[in-house]
């Protein structure tokens, strides 16, 4: 449509979000402090409900300062740091927030591993099939006169 916001070049974007290094989500730049505050808080009670062999450290922040950073520059250290800091099943080798490991592994075991999805990308088209024939005909019986 001609005289939309959409249609114009000169719309601002959205303000872009901050990813929390901890649990993956996104925040505006006000609200982030309070999020790795509270998003801290959790991750320590998640790992108090652990036992002591799978307790992990807290990730580490992506740095002491993010002056001068693009978003874009703080969201990829932050990703990699919540990268490190994911579990790995050992049976299929895919990759967990640590808390969330164990209920994986109830269902994923050395016997059956878990299959990873595929990717959205990776749809492939289902195999042809034959067509089953078409059942025999057999011509009608002559009758007797």
């Amino acid at each position: 449509f001609q005289g939309s916001p959409a249609a114009s070049l000169d719309t601002p974007m959205a303000p872009q979000g901050l990813v929390c290094h901890i649990c993956g989500r996104q925040y505006f730049k006000d609200s982030m402090p309070i999020h790795l505050e509270q998003c801290l808080e959790l991750y320590n009670q998640r790992q108090a409900l652990l036992p002591p062999s799978e307790r992990r450290p807290p990730p580490t922040a992506p740095t002491a300062s993010t002056e001068g950073m693009t978003p874009d520059q703080y969201n990829d250290m932050a990703y990699a740091a919540l990268e490190a800091n994911m579990a790995t099943c050992e049976h299929c080798g895919r990759t967990f927030a640590p808390d969330r490991l164990a209920i994986h592994q109830r269902s994923c075991t050395a016997e059956k591993p878990a299959r990873r999805p595929p990717s959205r990308g990776a749809r492939t088209a289902a195999p042809a099939t034959k067509p089953k024939p078409a059942p025999k005909k057999t011509p009608p019986k002559a009758e007797p006169d």
